[in-house]
């Protein structure tokens, strides 16, 4: 099979150099200022989208440099970018540790962006639809891969942030997994739904399910990853009270040992759970269909057992996963389901999530959460003495936390 693929990556190279010598991109370069001079370099400028703003700056700079008659022609130049960085990339997904199916699937993702298929059409405009733009250069740069109705990426969920986000009593547990299950500083694997799959208004648990085989087959070729984790209202638990053929999104995890935790209430909107679903913003805006925004962290070795069982989602020629020799903290159970509500509470003192990405995770939690705290101790320090002072430092800064939660939704 190996031989096969590698076949087939240089096949899908080739096709995209083709689909870059045609009428439509002929001369283009010359039109576009600050442009790489070949794949690699379009590679390497792909490959910082996302993480470096100058790389859209630059992006949008060459959209603006087009001479009227060709930007009438409708020439997209995000198509361009991929294309040339898809070149590059064949020759380097081969040297990856990742089934031989998802470079399977990576090759015939390059034929479908070298024919222009239209499933992908939406992913080509990154002013118009950023996520999906930003998507597709990952894709393109292999910070990203296809699982079939699924794609994967290398990521951790963001610890001090996701702390403010949940719920105080669920700090402890949350803070375990962190430090013990599921440690922060190691790499994890991010599943996300595919939005570029050609069924895309259909989602079937068994495609989905043969999507988590190749992750879990990812996993069990790389040693230091830790399991997998992602935040999701398609993982909150009313979904699948409301919408019951959706419940499997959230089951299949839950019921496999991973730990789930609520975090925020779920916004609607772009990207969001109405999204081109008009029932589900009814059910809104009655205040029948309010999910949540929930964490998943599911530890390698109870994902390596899932998978071991389940050999009948196994794509033809992947050996098959073993079974881990221990599966942990199956013991540790997810907490209890936060309440249905569209805020955590009807008081709003701040906007928490906006004033944490505009000063940052550090001082915002220096100043909402560890100075109340350090005031309200001092403030004992003349009372009580300083051990008890100093012992109740931990008990204000919970309480800090309660009142950011719940007051600065």
């Amino acid at each position: 099979m190996r031989a096969q693929v590698e076949e087939e990556l240089q096949n899908a190279a080739i096709t995209c150099q083709k689909a870059l010598l045609t009428p439509e991109f002929k001369g283009l370069d010359a039109h576009l200022p600050d442009a790489p001079h070949d794949a690699e370099g379009w590679f390497q400028l792909l490959h910082g989208y996302g993480c470096d703003p100058e790389v859209a700056a630059t992006l949008i700079k060459m959209k603006g440099a087009l001479p009227d008659d060709i930007a009438a022609a409708g020439i997209n130049i995000e198509r361009y970018a991929v294309l040339q960085a898809l070149t590059a990339a064949a020759p380097r997904i081969a040297c990856e540790r990742i089934p031989n199916t998802v470079k399977h699937f990576f090759a015939v993702f390059c034929t479908e962006i070298a024919t222009n298929e239209p499933q992908w059409n939406r992913h080509f405009d990154m002013e118009g639809e950023p996520e999906r733009f930003s998507d597709m250069a990952q894709l393109a740069t292999l910070r990203r891969f296809l699982a079939d109705t699924l794609n994967f990426a290398y990521e951790r969920l963001p610890p001090l942030r996701m702390m403010l986000w949940i719920p105080t009593r669920t700090l402890p547990g949350y803070i375990y997994r962190r430090i013990v299950t599921m440690p922060f500083n190691k790499p994890s694997i991010g599943p996300h739904i595919n939005y570029g799959r050609k069924s895309s208004l259909i989602l079937r648990k068994s495609d989905y399910e043969r999507g988590l085989w190749l992750i879990a087959k990812t996993l069990e070729m790389n040693s230091e990853v830790s399991g997998l984790n992602g935040w999701s209202w398609f993982h909150s638990k009313v979904v699948g009270e409301i919408q019951p053929h959706l419940a499997w999104m959230r089951d299949v995890m839950a019921d496999n040992g991973a730990y789930l935790i609520d975090t925020l209430p779920a916004e609607p909107g772009r990207y969001g759970f109405t999204y081109n679903n008009r029932k589900r913003q009814i059910l809104y805006d009655q205040g029948k269909f309010c999910p949540r925004q929930t964490a998943f962290f599911w530890p390698r070795d109870n994902v390596l057992y899932w998978a071991s069982q389940h050999p009948e989602f196994a794509p033809e020629g992947e050996p098959p996963i073993q079974p881990p020799k221990h599966r942990a903290d199956t013991h540790l159970k997810s907490p209890k389901p936060a309440r249905q509500s569209k805020r955590n509470s009807s008081i709003t003192l701040w906007n928490g999530k906006a004033a944490l990405d505009r000063m940052g995770q550090y001082p915002y939690i220096a100043l909402v959460l560890v100075l109340p705290a350090l005031i309200l101790s001092l403030a004992m320090l003349g009372i009580a003495g300083p051990w008890l002072a100093l012992s109740a430092f931990p008990i204000w800064v919970l309480l800090a936390h309660a009142f950011q939660y719940y007051c600065s939704p």
